[in-house]
């Protein structure tokens, strides 16, 4: 008789952190998504099917009547990966084991790609924020660090869908791609998203 089970993966949804926090990512002590998002809800009427599940259990406690179950099966597990990066915690649970990333600032290459993609005939200007330049390219798409994972870890591409087109993005990004080593360039945009759009959104982390 075959069986079946269904796998329920939420991403970006932790449940604490781990005990080399405090010396590794001090940034992240206290972190614990899915408690803090059941602290701030009001309406948690719909989270019984989890509850069965035993994430409460996982938690390690009650909240706001969302009680442990003595029938759940449940357990955690601690991240192999290096920091707490989503692109690698998805290759972690496929069965992969990541090694350490290499970090590198955009602004360590941004002089080799400004004339890399100035060859390739497109006007470049760079564009300050506190003191860390970014890259403007032909008034419709910025690069620039990745702030939301280690800062080091990921750079952006990031234009505008309408002005650009979605070619134009990837074919930079894939300029951008050969001057680092990093995991990730993420070339991504919106429709309906101009430049100023994306310049007023640019926020500082680090130096």
């Amino acid at each position: 008789m075959s069986r079946r089970f269904i796998l329920l993966v939420l991403d970006s949804f932790g449940v604490g952190e781990m005990e080399d926090t405090k010396e590794v990512r001090p940034n992240d002590i206290g972190s614990n998504t899915c408690l803090h998002l059941l602290e701030k809800l009001e309406d948690i009427s719909d989270w019984d099917i989890f509850e069965k599940l035993g994430l409460m259990n996982v938690i390690g406690k009650e909240i706001k009547g969302l009680k442990p179950q003595d029938k759940a099966i449940f357990g955690k597990s601690k991240l192999r990966h290096f920091g707490a990066d989503t692109f690698f915690g998805h290759h972690e649970m496929s069965g992969t084991r990541p090694k350490k990333p290499v970090f590198q600032k955009f602004n360590s290459k941004i002089d080799s790609v400004e004339e890399d993609l100035k060859k390739h005939g497109y006007e470049v200007e760079r564009v300050y924020r506190g003191g860390v330049a970014i890259l403007k390219v032909d008034n419709q798409l910025c690069i620039g660090d990745n702030i939301e994972t280690d800062l080091g870890q990921a750079i952006n591409v990031i234009g505008s869908v309408d002005k650009a087109g979605w070619e134009k993005i990837q074919k930079i990004g894939h300029i951008v791609r050969k001057h680092y080593q990093v995991p990730r360039i993420i070339a991504f945009g919106g429709s309906e998203v101009t430049i100023d759009n994306i310049l007023k959104n640019i926020v500082q982390k680090g130096d």
